[in-house]
């Protein structure tokens, strides 16, 4: 087993659980974008 065979296979997981939840939810994921691109941000500034 590769470690990047692994570690591309958890990232489509959590993209497509993401993509799920944004199409299945409506409004209630919402904020969890608003929080996230806050810490982008400050991650970026810093």
């Amino acid at each position: 087993m590769q470690p990047r065979i692994v570690v591309i296979g958890v990232v489509v997981l959590v993209v497509v659980a993401g993509l799920l939840f944004w199409w299945l939810g409506g409004d209630e994921p919402a904020p969890a974008p608003q929080v996230v691109v806050p810490d982008a941000g400050r991650i970026r500034t810093r």
